[in-house]
Parts: C-alpha cells; structure tokens; sequence
C-alpha cells in the first residue's frame, strides 16, 4: 500500500506487501494439493492458482478444507456468469468443505486449458472469530456456448481456530501434473 511520506523524494512510501510462503507446480497428478505448518506471521493470505483434472471430462468442482477440518462447518456460495447472459449460482450450507471453484477436464478445448483462481483468506491467524474467504475465477472449458465462465465464491469456516493448513481437492479425479498454486501472506 502506498502512504504518504514527506521524507521520501517522491512524497510516498510503500508499506506492507506480499511475501512469498510456498509455491507448488506438480510434477505427477495429485488427489490434493496441501499448504501445510503455515505460520501466523501474516494478516492475510492470498492464494493463487492455475488447476486443471486428469478426468476425461469438461471439468468438475473444486473444494478446500482449513486445518484437516471434515466437520460440517463450512458454508459457501458460488456465482457463475456464462454466455448468453446467463447466470448461475450454487450453495453449500453446514458443509464438510467449501466450494472455491470449477476446474476443466484435460480433454476441454481449446488446448487442455487450467484455469485461473485467486483466493483470499482475511485475519486468518485471529483466534476470536470465524475465517471468511473470497475467490474470483474463470475458465474456458469447451467452445460452445456456455463454457466460458467468469466465477465468483464467498465461504466462512465457522471455527475461531488460526489456520495453519490449506487443503485443495477435486470433487472427482485428481488435479493434474503442472497445476500449480502459490501462496502469499500479506502484511
């Protein structure tokens, strides 16, 4: 973020940032990619990825769990726009993991495409309230018409625990190799 700073030759002065945790690429196919032992040393965490599956299909969702919790506390809800203006919406209520996003098959056109997520986590070290998660998306899965998607998620985890583990896993097969996912912490 950018403050003013009347000691600085150009009046301003950048303060916070990101810094980089991890960054996964997957060599072989996976049933998970998993951000583990993450520090509370953050604010935030911003998360983003490129994810495709190893199904032989148009694609299938996507899910997260914080800290290896399966109990039915999670609660999210997904908007999709599609051509011709159509819009879509799906909800999970007192789930065992939260939706974040549809991923195509590697046998969506045009050439295999991954999509594209950026997620981020607010105060997710803060131990006196439930963790709240925003995601904005998109992938283009086939070319006719309706398979280009422009996504957007909101979950809440309804636990006060700090998160120290993220979870990503596809409802079916697996994510392939070279997916990706790189997490930030932001100050």
């Amino acid at each position: 973020m950018l403050t003013p700073d009347s000691a600085c030759a150009v009046g301003m002065k950048w303060v916070g940032g990101m810094t980089l945790i991890e960054h996964q690429k997957l060599s072989a196919d996976s049933a998970c990619i998993d951000f583990l032992s993450i520090a509370s040393a953050y604010k935030h965490l911003h998360i983003e990825m490129g994810l495709r599956l190893t199904e032989v299909a148009l694609g299938d969702d996507a899910f997260l769990r914080f800290n290896n919790n399966s109990s039915a506390s999670y609660y999210s809800v997904q908007i999709q726009l599609r051509q011709p203006n159509s819009i879509t919406t799906q909800e999970l209520l007192s789930g065992t993991c939260a939706f974040i996003t549809v991923v195509p098959g590697k046998t969506s056109t045009p050439g295999s495409p991954f999509n594209t997520v950026i997620l981020d986590i607010s105060d997710y070290a803060d131990t006196t309230k439930p963790k709240g998660y925003n995601v904005d998306g998109g992938l283009v899965f086939g070319t006719a018409t309706q398979q280009t998607r422009k996504e957007s998620a909101h979950g809440l985890w309804n636990n006060a625990s700090a998160i120290s583990q993220i979870t990503f896993f596809p409802f079916t097969a697996c994510f392939a190799a070279s997916s990706v996912a790189t997490l930030y912490g932001m100050s």
